[in-house]
């Protein structure tokens, strides 16, 4: 506590400012659970900011303790349901909770929610069988959804994921007060493992998206697995999607064609003015099949274009690719483009680049990149300030040519292509060492060969510190490599952070010599290194 002359905290921050201060250590759960015991006005702002997400950056241990308190809430002919399946409520007995916890829930993850009481039930009935068990789980968390959708004021996320066959998709539309709850639903996620979703499931979502056309008028965020779908549903989909005030993100994974040509019409006719996000995971390209991504042209005001895990034909050159040339026509207002398509070069997204003109900011090619894609880039993207890019020996020069125009790049990763290709030169460290600009704060390596020479090269000649630097073939990194970042660390102080990864398993430390580990920890701090090109959720971030 504090003497009479000195503020307390809540004295010094209004109540508004303490409350943003805790969201920002929404994913820091034990912090904010220290911060509770503060005083009552904190514990006041804090349990509803725990609360809003409950089973997300928890441990298995603590997503079970969190079912009592779940208990708890519920009202007395629910616990009675509870009994009569033979679960004790001793562990559960206690006064009503000092909050109705389940007030605050936001989000509804089915499989989290039902994997948290699986382990919880396991305790009270260690050899039941799987089957037993599960009918326990299934009845157990239809309460716990019926809570929520019954007493949440907050209620915006619904996620069902079903990677269990013997889990079930409720029919939420059952549920007491569903008309309220899905009326505010925001962001709706529906995914899971091809097989593992039975007749009962795909008729129980068939019931939610009709619900969802009657109700739902808000939704921001679709994201949705064609695999799990049939044409009735695909139709319902697309009558949803229509009636959205502003839907700005949709995730495809595993898009059908027949699906597409039922979607994409309604999709670009209703929202065309509103999606800012388009992301296609799992995704098959032929060559002479243009289907549905020709009405990509259509979204106007698109600002983030995602390709992830997708494949090309194989047996297709990139001139057979015509219908890329649509794109053209597309969206001047893209700022994003992650581009992860096997068997398809880079040099396909010429003519998006070409049409986004200045305003592209973040450019992720995961398949080796052409001479012509740099000369792209170099005449009409300079704004860029994440760039991640796969070269091999041939394409080296058009890169540098590339950089010399981008002053606003914060972010770089350079990787060699695996597919061997040209060699790519040592005389490319001073040169990437002149030509890199002062904005330039993170920037990551992956060669297949990598000398310690060559990184004093770049070291030496580097005039500016670049805050982080990282290692994607950490395999090729030795105690060599380490004195040189010693030494133009503490002479030059060019090099703040160090961070390593590997192709193939975790990095260790162990294997550098212990002297000049501990020696290098004087002058740098060893962080785990960010690949913001092997995950599409990075775009946007800042190192």
């Amino acid at each position: 506590m504090t003497d009479n002359n000195t503020e307390t905290p809540k004295e010094i921050l209004p109540p508004d400012c303490l409350y943003e201060i805790f969201k920002k250590l929404e994913d820091d759960k034990q912090t904010l659970f220290r911060c509770m015991l503060g005083n009552r006005e904190w514990c006041c702002q804090i349990v509803p900011i725990l609360w809003s997400y409950p089973f997300r950056s928890l441990s298995s241990g603590s997503q079970i303790l969190i079912i009592p308190s779940f208990i708890n809430c519920l009202n007395e002919q629910e616990k009675i349901a509870l009994v009569n399946l033979d679960i004790s409520l001793k562990a559960s007995k206690r006064s009503r909770p000092v909050f109705e916890y389940s007030t605050f829930i936001k989000e509804i993850n089915v499989e989290k929610l039902e994997n948290s009481v699986e382990k919880w039930l396991k305790l009270s009935f260690p050899r039941e069988t799987e089957a037993v068990l599960w009918s326990k789980v299934i009845s157990v968390s239809k309460k716990f959804f019926q809570l929520i959708f019954r007493t949440s004021t907050a209620f915006e996320n619904l996620h069902i994921e079903k990677t269990k066959v013997i889990s079930y998709v409720p029919d939420f539309t059952m549920f007491p007060n569903a008309p309220k709850a899905l009326a505010h639903l925001k962001i709706f996620k529906y995914c899971g493992w091809q097989g593992n979703y039975l007749h009962k499931d795909i008729s129980n979502v068939t019931e939610l998206l009709t619900a969802m056309k009657l109700m739902t008028r808000d939704l921001e965020s679709i994201e949705i697995d064609f695999q799990n779908i049939n044409k009735l549903n695909a139709q319902k989909l697309t009558d949803l999607v229509s009636l959205q005030n502003s839907l700005r993100y949709f995730k495809f994974v595993n898009f059908l064609d027949q699906y597409g040509e039922i979607l994409m019409p309604g999709l670009r006719e209703k929202q065309g003015n509103n999606i800012k996000t388009l992301f296609f995971h799992s995704l098959h390209f032929f060559a002479d099949e243009p289907t549905y991504l020709e009405h990509l042209e259509y979204f106007k005001v698109l600002e983030a274009l995602i390709f992830e895990d997708c494949q090309a034909d194989v047996e297709s050159d990139i001139e057979s690719y015509e219908w890329w040339m649509s794109l053209a026509k597309g969206p001047m207002s893209l700022k994003r483009l992650y581009f992860n398509v096997k068997n398809l070069n880079g040099q396909v997204l010429i003519p998006i680049i070409s049409h986004a003109k200045g305003n592209l900011q973040e450019l992720i090619v995961r398949q080796e990149c052409s001479s012509l894609l740099f000369n792209s880039i170099n005449e009409t993207s300079r704004n860029i300030v994440s760039l991640s890019v796969v070269i091999d020996g041939s394409a080296v020069n058009s890169l540098l040519n590339a950089l010399v125009g981008l002053r606003q790049l914060e972010q770089l990763i350079i990787r060699q292509s695996l597919d061997g290709g040209t060699p790519i030169s040592l005389e490319i460290w001073p040169k990437l060492a002149k030509i890199l600009p002062k904005s330039l704060n993170y920037f990551l390596v992956d060669f297949n060969e990598f000398s310690a020479d060559s990184l004093a090269i770049f070291l030496q000649t580097r005039e500016t510190p670049i805050r982080q630097i990282g290692f994607g073939n950490a395999d090729v990194f030795g105690s060599g490599h380490l004195v040189v970042i010693i030494y133009y660390a503490r002479e030059k102080s060019i090099v703040r952070k160090v961070g390593f990864s590997t192709r193939s398993h975790r990095f260790q430390y162990s294997h550098f010599n212990r002297e000049i580990l501990s020696k290098a920890k004087e002058y740098i701090e060893f962080v785990d290194i960010i690949e913001f090109d092997k995950d599409p959720n990075f775009l946007g971030m800042r190192f």
